[in-house]
């Protein structure tokens, strides 16, 4: 049974460290309030009225993620929970499991949806020169690489690390 608890662990911590297309999708917006950078906003020729609306798509956004984010530790906790008990139940560890994956699907699932509502108020070229700042901004700090970094504003602080604007 302690062989099965450890599986599940380490599918778990495999999981919680794998990188879908989703999350690489999400590494397309800089760091930080990227809107309200004077340099980037000039760069790429964001109006007052864009400003607005990424504000309040981010806000809403980081709402929404206190909850999920409770909701996913939750699930996780649970799940350790049941690892760890004496008395291993296999289908309990299960569907426990289930809930955590179903949990993590819907953290990602919101966060995606904030990329889709962000991307949608630029226009293409906005979106080109934007993506370019990014890329010039990777290269430059190589220590962002595959960090998933994201700022408290989206996602609830869940994830909240030290933030370096990109100069365009």
């Amino acid at each position: 049974m302690k062989i099965q608890a450890r599986i599940t662990l380490l599918c778990l911590l495999i999981l919680s460290l794998s990188s879908s297309a989703w999350t690489r999708a999400l590494d397309s917006l800089p760091p930080g309030k990227w809107w309200e950078n004077e340099r980037l906003i000039t760069a790429i020729e964001l109006t007052e009225g864009q400003q607005r609306s990424i504000h309040e798509i981010v806000y809403q956004h980081a709402m929404g993620m206190i909850d999920l984010n409770a909701t996913l530790k939750r699930a996780e906790l649970e799940l350790e929970d049941l690892v760890n008990k004496p008395d291993f139940d296999k289908d309990a560890v299960r569907k426990a499991f289930h809930k955590f994956q179903e949990s993590r699907q819907a953290l990602e699932n919101s966060r995606f949806e904030m990329l889709l509502s962000v991307r949608q108020i630029l226009s293409n070229e906005q979106w080109k020169k934007l993506q370019q700042i990014r890329r010039k901004f990777r290269t430059d700090n190589p220590e962002m690489r595959g960090a998933r970094r994201y700022s408290g504003a989206q996602d609830g602080g869940a994830n909240r690390r030290q933030q370096r604007t990109p100069r365009p």
